[in-house]
C-alpha cells in the first residue's frame, strides 16, 4: 500500500453498499483500500483483490479481527446488514462492535456510518416496528453516548430505495408472478405515491466526496438520492424497455403483512417489513429534508447518477420473468 494514500477500510466490503464503495475509491487511483469481509473467497472478494484492494477476514463478532482491520485506518465506512440476521439486538451489537473497534484506532479522521432515518420519531411514531430503521437510530445514539470523540467525526450517509430491491427482496418489495402468468405488484400504498430511488453503486462517488472534504460533513446527514418515482413511473419504464407489463394492486398494510407470513416470515419481520414499505411508499420527503446535505450537491458534477430505466435495461430479470 503507497504510504501517500489515505487509508479508507470498507467493512462489509462484498456486499451492496461496500463493494461499490470499495470499487469506486480503488479506480480513482487516490484512495489505499482495505476491504473487510466473512467471505475471503468470494468472486466479489477476488475482483477487489485484482483492483488492488488489501482483502483481509473481518468478523462482526470478533473484536480482535475487527482491531486488526482498522489498523492505520484513516477513514472507516461502516455498514452492518439487518437481513442477515433479522435481529435488532445482534444488529446494535455488531454496529457497536465496528465502533468500538474504530474509536481505538488513534489514526482515524472520519467515520462514516451508514444510515436509515429514525422511524420512531417520524410520522407521528406510527412506526415503532420498522426494525431495518430503528436498529440503524439506536445503534447511532449509542455511539454517540459511548463513543463521544467517534460520534464527533461521523458522518452519516443514507442510500433511498434501492433499484435492485425489486431483485433483492422480490416478495416484499417486487413484482411476482400470479397463478394466471400476470406479473403484479401488490403494495400497501398507492402507486402514484413518489418513492426516493437509487443505485447503491452510486455511492462510491459520495464516499469520495466526503473524504476529500476534511471535517466538513463532521455531523452530517447526507443522502443518496438518484430520482424519485411512483411505481407507476417505475413500471412503465420497464414496460418500455422490456416489452412487459405489471399490475399495480394496492391493499391494505394488513394484506400485505399477512401475504409475508403466508411465505413462512415470522410475524415480528413481516410488521418490520410492512412498517418500513408503508413507510417508503407514504410519498413523504424524509430523505431531502430540510438540514440534510444532498450528495448529488456534493459529488463531481461531471458524474452521472444511474437512473432505473437504465438499470432495467442492464439488469438479467430472468428471476421474475
Amino acid at each position: 500500500m503507497s504510504p501517500t494514500k489515505k487509508l479508507v477500510v470498507v467493512t462489509a466490503a462484498t456486499g451492496a453498499q461496500g463493494l461499490p464503495i470499495a470499487k469506486y475509491l480503488l479506480r480513482t487511483n487516490r484512495y489505499a483500500v482495505r476491504a473487510v469481509t466473512r467471505k475471503i473467497g468470494s468472486p466479489q472478494a477476488v475482483i477487489l483483490k485484482e483492483l488492488g484492494a488489501e482483502v483481509v477476514t473481518g468478523d462482526y463478532d470478533n473484536s480482535l479481527s475487527l482491531k486488526a482491520a482498522f489498523s492505520g485506518a484513516e477513514a472507516v465506512f461502516c455498514n452492518t446488514n439487518f437481513w442477515e440476521h433479522m435481529s435488532i439486538d445482534d444488529e446494535i451489537r455488531q454496529g457497536l462492535a465496528i465502533a468500538k473497534a474504530a474509536a481505538e484506532e488513534p489514526s482515524l479522521k472520519n467515520f462514516i456510518y451508514s444510515y436509515l432515518a429514525d422511524a420512531r420519531v417520524l410520522f407521528n411514531g406510527k412506526y415503532q416496528h420498522n426494525l431495518v430503521y430503528n436498529a440503524k437510530s439506536i445503534t447511532l445514539e449509542r455511539i454517540e453516548t459511548e463513543f463521544p470523540q467517534l460520534h464527533k467525526i461521523t458522518t452519516k450517509l443514507s442510500i433511498a430505495f434501492y433499484y435492485d430491491n425489486w431483485l433483492s427482496y422480490q416478495l416484499a418489495f417486487g413484482p411476482i408472478k400470479r397463478q394466471d402468468g400476470v406479473l403484479e405488484m401488490a403494495m400497501p400504498y398507492p402507486p402514484t405515491n413518489k418513492i426516493p430511488v437509487a443505485a447503491p453503486e452510486d455511492a462510491g462517488v459520495v464516499i469520495a466526496a466526503i473524504l476529500d472534504s476534511g471535517d466538513t460533513y463532521y455531523g452530517k446527514w447526507i443522502s443518496l438520492v438518484s430520482d424519485w418515482l411512483s411505481d407507476n413511473e417505475k413500471i412503465a419504464q420497464w414496460t418500455d424497455v422490456l416489452g412487459v407489463e405489471i399490475a399495480f394492486k394496492q391493499v391494505s398494510p394488513e394484506e400485505y403483512q399477512q401475504k409475508l407470513e403466508a411465505a413462512g416470515w415470522p410475524k415480528h419481520i413481516a410488521l418490520a417489513t410492512n412498517q418500513l414499505c408503508s413507510m417508503v411508499g407514504s410519498g413523504v420527503d424524509y430523505l431531502e429534508a430540510e438540514g440534510m446535505v444532498r450528495a448529488r450537491d456534493i459529488i463531481d458534477p461531471t458524474y452521472h447518477l444511474k437512473t432505473w430505466k437504465e438499470y432495467v435495461a442492464e439488469t438479467n430479470w430472468a428471476g421474475v420473468l
